[in-house]
């Protein structure tokens, strides 16, 4: 498989504080990379460079053998990439189907995206396919049947669910997901489990930030480990599990018992 998304000594600083220092590693295309490390390791930071949220102040950014440092978010979208957010962002004024609709429209001119918000073309042949797409992408999630509802009407598991079909829905090559089982118990981190590899499994590449070490270790087959905003490792999960440096400074001495396969 090809490299999809390289970074090369990626750096980032605010001010005098050094968010990342010279950030390296390759997501392979079809795989899931999984990105791992303690609070303030500079995960979020990373995936708002990879997304455009933010500029590197160094270093190199390459999709599909391309540099695309410097472009915006809606660049970065059209070129492939998207992502879900650590803290769920819905349009609350929207249905959940329209808010899948956002996504479909994310490789349209500018102006679809302002003709979208007034419903003024949902006649055209255009926006048929754009809510036959978002009702693929709602069954796809599982949550065929709330396409009229409101998105504060589902459960955080379900509004987090609708994120990834609005992000699917953009048709990415690569998929940021951003703590995807934050506050799930353990039967909601299966189903979500079964999701990133459903994902995986139709041919789009992942790259996973996430904290429950058992979901990362039963999906990722490729971990970098951040530390201080450096990479303090990178292997299979096994490897990983076996770093001594990175048991002691992020995993723990009772990480064999956390890692276990998932319910």
């Amino acid at each position: 498989m090809s490299a999809l998304l390289e970074l090369g000594s990626v750096s980032r600083h605010f001010g005098g504080y050094q968010a990342l220092r010279d950030v390296s590693f390759v997501v392979t295309e079809a795989h899931i990379h999984a990105l791992i490390g303690p609070n303030g390791a500079g995960k979020t930071t990373l995936f708002n460079i990879i997304s455009g949220a933010l500029r590197p102040s160094s270093g190199r950014l390459q999709f599909l053998g391309r540099d695309y440092g410097g472009r915006r978010p809606h660049a970065i979208l059209a070129m492939g990439i998207a992502r879900n957010f650590q803290q769920v962002r819905l349009f609350p004024g929207l249905s959940v189907i329209e808010n899948v609709m956002v996504g479909c429209h994310a490789r349209m001119p500018d102006h679809s995206w302002r003709d979208l918000f007034s419903f003024q073309l949902f006649s055209a042949p255009a926006e048929r396919q754009a809510r036959d797409r978002a009702q693929e992408m709602l069954r796809f999630v599982g949550l065929e049947g709330h396409g009229n509802d409101g998105p504060g009407e589902l459960t955080l598991v379900d509004q987090r669910r609708l994120e990834i079909a609005r992000a699917l829905a953009s048709q990415p090559r690569l998929l940021l997901l951003d703590e995807p089982a934050a506050g799930m118990n353990p039967a909601e981190v299966a189903q979500i489990s079964q999701l990133i590899r459903l994902i995986q499994r139709n041919g789009i590449t992942i790259l996973l930030v996430e904290h429950h070490m058992r979901l990362v270790m039963d999906v990722a087959s490729r971990i970098t480990v951040l530390s201080a905003g450096s990479v303090l490792a990178e292997g299979t999960a096994d490897e990983i599990q076996r770093n001594a440096d990175v048991v002691s400074a992020y995993l723990g001495t009772d990480h064999d018992a956390a890692v276990g396969p998932l319910a």
